[in-house]
């Protein structure tokens, strides 16, 4: 059996918890939330987390992991186009790619880091 059935069969069953959002989290830990709010500025310091902090990124899915959460996601929801280019490091902003992969790392990092005592899925 797949991977994908193997999760869809435990999922009929069981109840799944999802973590819960990065970026109030990282808020909580210390990262700058800078804007008006609803603008995209609000979201770039947790974009930019991924690069400038990982292990603070990766140190938030540990919590989520902690309460409970079967299910950790990357930490890549204000990673857009739009939001990234205010960044100010280079001229061009910053690399989407990089950051997204940045992400990715971090949350997989987190899941190696919590050992076989935490059954988390990987899909």
């Amino acid at each position: 059996m797949s991977q994908l059935k193997q999760v869809q069969e435990q999922s009929k069953s069981s109840l799944t918890i999802l973590d819960g959002g990065m970026g109030h989290q990282l808020k909580r830990m210390g990262v700058a939330i800078e804007g008006e709010v609803g603008s995209l500025k609000r979201f770039l310091g947790v974009a930019l987390a991924n690069l400038h902090d990982p292990e603070l990124v990766v140190r938030a899915h540990q919590l989520y992991i902690e309460a409970g959460a079967d299910v950790i996601t990357t930490n890549s929801y204000a990673c857009i186009p739009a939001c990234l280019e205010l960044a100010t490091e280079t001229s061009e902003g910053i690399d989407l790619d990089a950051i997204i992969r940045a992400a990715g790392e971090c949350a997989v990092k987190a899941r190696g880091n919590m050992g076989t005592f935490y059954h988390l899925r990987s899909v």
